[in-house]
C-alpha cells in the first residue's frame, strides 16, 4: 500500500491539470517564448504538462526535473504517451542541485504560492542561477511576481465556532467568506527572477481605505508575470488568495493603515509575521 504522502502528491499533480486558466496561460507563454532548438529546463515538472508544451513549441531537449518519485513516474507516463515526449528527459532530482554543461535557453517553473511564502520558486531560481543552469540569456517563465495586500472583513465563524485562522482554500473558495473589501490591492513586494532574489521579506506597506468600517483580516494575493504580456492574478490552483486574521480595527476613508509583513520565502507560515502598526 502506498503511503499517504505519495497518495496526496499524486492527487495534487492531477488537480493542477484541471486548472485550465493556469495551464492555458503557461501554454501561451511557452508558445511565445520557446524557439526551435532551445534547451529547456522545467523545474518541478509534476505531470509533465509544461515540459510537453515546450517540446511541442520546438525545443530540442527538455529536462523535466521532479524531486518526488511518484510524480516523476506520472510524468514519464505522460511523456511516453505523446510523440513529442521523445524530446523530454524526466530526471528525479532536487532542482536546487541540478546542473547542466551549459545554461538553458528557457527555464519554466511553477513552484509558486501566494507571496512565495511556502513553495520553493525563489529558492530554486536562485540555486539554478548559482549552478549555471540560468545565465543572462536564459528566458524565465515566470519572469516576476508582485505580492499585494488589502484590507477586508472576513467571516471566521464555522459550524457555530469562531475560528480566526489563516485561510487558504483551493478553487478560490476562501473568497466566498470575504464580507467586504476596504481597499485596493497594494503591492508589498516585487520579485524579479532575472537576478538573485532576496528571499527575506521585510516590507512595511501603507494601505489606504476606500470605505469606512471594521477590518478583521488582510487578504494577500500575487500577480504572476509569465511574460511581460501574459499575467495572472491567481487561479484555482496557483497563488490562491490567503486571508490573515488580525485584531479588528476601525478604518476610515483616507486614513492610512500601516502593515509590517515579514517572512523568509519558502519556509512557510511558521516563520510568517504580519503586524498592523
Amino acid at each position: 500500500m502506498e503511503n499517504l504522502d505519495t497518495f496526496s502528491t499524486v492527487l495534487f499533480v492531477d488537480e493542477c491539470l484541471m486548472d485550465e486558466e493556469r495551464t492555458h496561460a503557461f501554454e501561451n507563454a511557452i508558445q511565445n517564448t520557446v524557439k526551435a532548438g532551445d534547451i529547456v529546463v522545467d523545474a518541478g515538472t509534476g505531470s509533465g504538462i509544461l515540459a510537453l508544451f515546450s517540446a511541442r513549441a520546438g525545443a530540442e531537449k527538455v529536462y523535466g526535473i521532479e524531486i518526488d518519485e511518484a510524480s516523476a513516474a506520472l510524468a514519464r507516463k505522460s511523456v511516453q504517451a505523446n510523440p513529442d515526449g521523445k524530446k523530454i528527459e524526466v530526471v528525479v532530482a532536487d532542482a536546487r542541485s541540478f546542473t547542466l554543461p551549459a545554461a538553458a535557453d528557457v527555464v519554466t517553473m511553477e513552484l509558486m504560492d501566494t507571496g512565495l511564502i511556502s513553495e520553493q520558486q525563489a529558492v530554486v531560481m536562485n540555486a539554478l542561477r548559482k549552478g549555471g543552469v540560468i545565465d543572462s540569456h536564459t528566458k524565465l517563465i515566470p519572469s516576476k511576481v508582485v505580492c499585494a495586500a488589502e484590507l477586508v472583513s472576513y467571516d471566521f465563524d464555522f459550524y457555530g465556532f469562531h475560528m480566526p485562522l489563516v485561510m487558504q482554500a483551493r478553487n478560490n473558495g476562501v473568497d466566498a467568506r470575504v464580507t467586504n473589501y476596504f481597499s485596493e490591492k497594494t503591492p508589498y513586494q516585487n520579485v524579479d527572477f532575472s537576478d538573485i532574489v532576496e528571499t527575506l521579506v521585510k516590507s512595511r506597506v501603507t494601505i489606504t481605505p476606500t470605505k469606512d468600517g471594521e477590518v478583521n483580516a488582510i487578504r494577500l494575493t500575487t500577480q504572476t508575470f509569465l511574460t511581460s504580456e501574459i499575467t495572472v492574478w491567481g487561479t484555482s490552483d496557483m497563488n490562491m488568495p490567503v486571508v490573515i486574521p488580525i485584531k479588528p480595527i476601525q478604518v476610515k476613508v483616507g486614513e492610512n493603515v500601516n502593515v509590517l509583513i515579514q517572512y523568509e520565502m519558502g519556509k512557510g507560515f511558521e516563520n510568517f509575521s504580519l503586524i498592523v502598526e
